[in-house]
């Protein structure tokens, strides 16, 4: 059945007749596979029968917390168990970080990482600016900073590695710039020191300050053991006021006999006081209390 329309100057056409509602015509009459309904016109119920040409169980969620899970035949609904989850995307390490002396200077540094899947994508970006950012490529898990880094007073280079997943993480490194102290023991009236290979050599013969180390802070740091006889007790450290302890964590008196400016072997200026004690003849470890 259809109807006719004509047009100027064309020759009248056929079209199809519209389908009624509620039934007739050209319109669905049955839908089956994975939502079944009808065959039959009206409001017909429909029942969700599978998903993706797979059945879904006919019984009802038995509470709020039920979602539909594929157990190798059907669709069934129950409650999600961890077993059920996969761990989420993680960065499981990062590497490439250091500690060195101010004044030092670390070219090229290279960062490895780890990850719990494949990423999408990873970039190593630095406080710096240098090299920033380093695009990684596939798988990921390794790259180089070109440039030379380096801070003549103390400083952290923060590098952060970002992975994109199914979803974003990040994870840092430092290179950090630290001062040296040092401790030792030697005849009375220093007042100043040299930088050695990670010594302080005292001035006029005095001694030479070996036990050394970084430290951001070195407040709650040891020195010794030292076994002085009839000798004094000296510690050089970056400027500033403290307090001292023995190994009984009695107060330790020591004092600051000169501040100046000390060049470490880096070449970098650090100010810094030299304490001493008094003329001991007994052994002591010296903690800075404060």
């Amino acid at each position: 059945m259809g109807y006719l329309i004509g047009r100027k100057g064309q020759g009248r056409e056929t079209y199809p007749t519209s389908a009624k509602a509620g039934g007739g015509g050209g319109g669905i009459t049955q839908l089956h596979q994975d939502v079944v309904a009808g065959p039959g016109s009206g409001n017909v119920a429909a029942t969700v029968a599978g998903f993706q040409d797979r059945p879904v169980d006919p019984g009802a969620p038995t509470n709020d917390s039920n979602v539909y899970v594929w157990n190798g035949t059907e669709w069934v609904a129950r409650q999600l168990t961890a077993d059920d989850i996969a761990a989420g995307f993680s960065i499981t390490s990062f590497t490439g970080g250091s500690t060195v002396e101010t004044g030092a200077t670390v070219t090229n540094p290279t960062f490895s990482a780890s990850y719990s899947s494949l990423p999408t994508s990873a970039q190593i970006t630095n406080s710096d600016g240098i090299d920033s950012p380093l695009v990684l490529t596939t798988p990921f898990t390794s790259g180089t900073v070109t440039g030379a880094f380096t801070h003549s007073s103390p400083a952290n280079v923060t590098f952060t590695l970002t992975a994109v997943g199914p979803t974003t993480k990040t994870a840092t490194q430092t290179i950090a710039f630290q001062d040296r102290g040092f401790g030792g023991i030697g005849t009375a009236g220093a007042t100043s020191a040299t930088a050695g290979v990670n010594t302080a050599i005292l001035n006029g013969g005095a001694g030479t300050l070996s036990d050394s180390f970084l430290a951001a802070n070195f407040v709650g740091t040891s020195f010794g053991p030292f076994s002085p006889v009839s000798q004094v007790i000296y510690i050089l450290l970056p400027a500033g006021a403290h307090t001292f302890k023995d190994q009984n964590g009695f107060g330790f008196p020591m004092t600051a006999v000169a501040t100046f400016a000390f060049t470490n072997q880096e070449g970098a200026s650090i100010s810094m006081t030299l304490w001493a004690s008094n003329v001991l003849s007994s052994p002591f470890t010296v903690t800075v209390a404060t």
